[in-house]
């Protein structure tokens, strides 16, 4: 049975995050929690979003892609069907402070070190950025995999970062491997591959709300990281 489906979604509280789903959006939030994403159409293992009306009231994203297969995502999607993937995630994210400087495995890599995870290509669409919002979007001239490695190990990363100013209406398309961070007082949209893996390269110095430095993935980055996406330009 198809028909228009709606969903609850899940919502993340992760560091970064603040109240900007409910300001902009009307969004009803936890009280006193701020909320970094919205998975709006998720069928994962870290958060499924869950149908709201109809014969499919109740279940999960994931249960109805068992029950409907390819009559809910399309025969072009075999490639997911066959390993048993729904395959996209899409999110709002609420960007009040910036995320870490990461980058996506592609499917090849995190099929063979991830295990059945899907690998992570997305796209941004900016629907709100303050005046002097950027996102960090590749590698600057000049940087190979030995000067960005030792860079990591000086502390000194930041003359690598290429920074890209964004406003609202731009869309950016992230490959897999593609070095980024999306910085503070930015809203979108994001649509990517069905999955949750992310390399950190670095995170501000800060502390995760344990109170202990979040963890970081420096080898899978380097291995990971494209470094021929040297100072790359918006769609």
């Amino acid at each position: 049975m198809i028909y228009p489906l709606t969903f609850s979604p899940v919502l993340k509280d992760y560091i970064w995050g603040g109240r900007n789903l409910e300001t902009l959006f009307g969004r009803s939030l936890p009280p006193d929690i701020d909320i970094a994403e919205s998975w709006e159409i998720a069928a994962h293992k870290d958060g499924q979003s869950v149908v709201l009306d109809g014969a499919l009231a109740g279940l999960t994203l994931g249960e109805v892609h068992e029950r409907l297969g390819l009559d809910l995502i399309g025969r072009r999607n075999a490639w997911a069907q066959e390993r048993g993937k729904f395959p996209l995630l899409i999110k709002l994210l609420d960007a009040n402070r910036p995320l870490s400087v990461q980058v996506h495995p592609n499917d090849a890599y995190a099929l063979a070190h991830e295990g059945n995870e899907l690998g992570k290509t997305e796209m941004w669409v900016i629907l709100s950025a303050s005046a002097d919002a950027a996102v960090i979007y590749g590698v600057t001239a000049g940087t190979t995999p030995e000067n960005f490695a030792q860079a990591i190990a000086d502390g000194k990363l930041e003359p690598h970062l290429h920074y890209l100013p964004v406003a609202a209406g731009d869309f950016i398309d992230v490959p897999a491997g593609t070095l980024h961070a999306i910085m503070g007082g930015i809203v979108l949209a994001e649509i990517q591959q069905n999955s949750n893996t992310t390399y950190r390269v670095y995170d501000w110095n800060r502390l995760g709300k344990d109170g202990q430095p979040r963890p970081l993935h420096i080898a899978q980055a380097l291995e990971t990281i494209n470094f021929e996406l040297v100072e790359p330009a918006k769609c």
